[in-house]
C-alpha cells in the first residue's frame, strides 16, 4: 500500500490576513484566512483572521475547504492493480489532502 500525499503551492504571508487586497491572495495566504465580499463588487471586501468569520454575512465568505473524493473504486483482482482507480482532489492553496492508494504486487 502506498499513501499518496497532495498539496498545493503556498503564496504564505506570514503577516497574517490584513493587507491581502484580493480573494485569490488571501485564500492563498495561511488557512486561517477568510475572503469577505461586501456586495455585488471587491470594493470594500476584505481579508479577514478565520477567527473574525462571525463579522461578515456567512453568504459572503470565500473559505475554499479541500477534500478527496473516491469517484471509480473497484476492488483489487487480477485486472484491477490500483485502487482507487478515479479520484476528485480539490485543494485550498497551501493545505495538504492525501488520501490511501492501494497497488497490487
Amino acid at each position: 500500500i502506498a499513501v499518496l500525499t497532495v498539496s498545493a503551492q503556498s503564496v504564505a504571508s506570514m503577516n497574517g490576513c490584513s493587507g491581502l487586497v484580493s480573494c485569490s491572495t488571501c485564500i492563498q495566504s495561511i488557512q486561517s484566512c477568510v475572503w469577505c465580499y461586501s456586495g455585488n463588487t471587491t470594493s470594500g471586501a476584505s481579508c479577514l483572521p478565520a477567527s473574525e468569520r462571525d463579522s461578515c454575512e456567512y453568504s459572503r465568505i470565500e473559505d475554499p475547504v479541500g477534500s478527496v473524493t473516491p469517484l471509480q473504486n473497484l476492488e483489487l483482482s487480477e485486472t484491477v492493480l490500483v485502487s482507487p482507480q478515479k479520484v476528485m482532489v480539490n485543494l485550498r492553496p497551501g493545505s495538504p489532502e492525501s488520501f490511501t492508494l492501494e497497488v497490487r504486487p
